[in-house]
């Protein structure tokens, strides 16, 4: 996820994190960026005209006060299948910026 920020630049949050052929993978990206928001390692930012993006801070872009600490590593949101379906409609999107990860294999029961 990190190497895909650092690469692409600023990417709209829904464009980064919807894979329009598994709305699971979605969910977990949109987890597995929460974390990198609690970590400070990437921001959040909502446009002029109501896009929010997403980018790869650098250590430069750290906060200095607590209050902005808290304020940059909290993120809620509602993302349910009716809000993933929306998203691929509103943002065209056709394919998965993250790449699609394998299903896990389950292995013989004991």
């Amino acid at each position: 996820m990190m190497d895909i920020l650092e690469a692409m630049g600023p990417l709209n949050l829904f464009r980064f994190i919807i894979n329009p052929e598994s709305f699971g993978q979605s969910v977990e990206n949109l987890y597995f960026l929460s974390v990198l928001f609690h970590e400070g390692m990437c921001g959040l930012r909502v446009t002029d005209a109501g896009e929010p993006m997403v980018w790869r801070t650098l250590p430069s872009d750290k906060c200095d006060t607590d209050d902005q600490i808290a304020a940059s590593r909290q993120m809620v949101m509602e993302f349910d299948m009716a809000t993933w379906k929306h998203a691929i409609q509103v943002f065209e999107i056709t394919q998965a910026t993250i790449p699609t990860r394998c299903p896990p294999t389950s292995g013989p029961r004991s």
